[in-house]
């Protein structure tokens, strides 16, 4: 199920679970809200690109992939996938939703059970990569606009699973232990686990707005 929230945290509804399971990754494409489904169950398609009409919250048709995507962002001019069945990094049209290349396959040792990407401010692509199949490092893997790998970037080893890079050029990622920065870890312990990271612009409540201003006056007061 999708659940749905204002800029202020109030609760809009859900996008209701018919036509959907297994859902993972999402974007916004023109009227549409599209999800990686992998399931079958309440009717869903298995894996597909599954498409949601805005206006009416309801599944208006899906698009078949050869495995389970996990993430789905706008690259290029067209969608990228990340499929953890064949853990290719792949091209899918913004119209139609059917495959039209490969940005990325897998190589040895190289990238494996692709997560969350997110497209670097230098056109570079970053991607989480969470498995170890085949001698493959865990991490956060960094392209060129091309599809060149450069490496593990942050992470390294410790099962990644989120990523996006902060207004700064520093790497956040997440993992089962929490969200880090770079090689720090900012928030971890009992109970947290990390997984998408997403720019959100959140408007505060009233009672929010006194909050804000009583922080910043008292932070006004000590520093004078």
């Amino acid at each position: 199920m999708v659940y749905r929230f204002d800029q202020a945290g109030n609760h809009l509804g859900n996008i209701p679970n018919t036509g959907i399971d297994n859902i993972k990754g999402m974007t916004v494409v023109g009227n549409q809200v599209w999800l990686t489904n992998a399931g079958t169950n309440q009717g869903a398609p298995g894996n597909s690109i599954v498409f949601i009409d805005i206006a009416t919250a309801t599944p208006v048709g899906s698009a078949p992939t050869v495995g389970s995507l996990f993430d789905l962002i706008p690259f290029q001019g067209q969608l990228l996938g990340s499929n953890i069945g064949n853990q290719n990094i792949e091209f899918y049209s913004p119209t139609t939703g059917e495959l039209t290349g490969t940005f990325h396959a897998p190589a040895t040792g190289g990238l494996r059970f692709p997560q969350q990407m997110v497209e670097r401010e230098n056109g570079n692509l970053l991607v989480a990569g969470f498995s170890t199949i085949g001698g493959s490092t865990t991490g956060i893997y960094e392209f060129t606009s091309e599809g060149v790998p450069l490496g593990v970037v942050a992470g390294a080893g410790a099962g990644a699973r989120g990523v996006i890079e902060l207004e700064n050029g520093e790497i956040m990622w997440s993992s089962g232990a929490g969200f880090s920065v770079g090689s720090d870890l900012i928030f971890g312990g009992a109970g947290v686990s990390g997984q998408y990271l997403s720019f959100v612009t959140v408007i505060p409540t009233p009672a929010g707005f006194a909050l804000f201003a009583a922080a910043g006056l008292a932070a006004a007061r000590r520093r004078r």
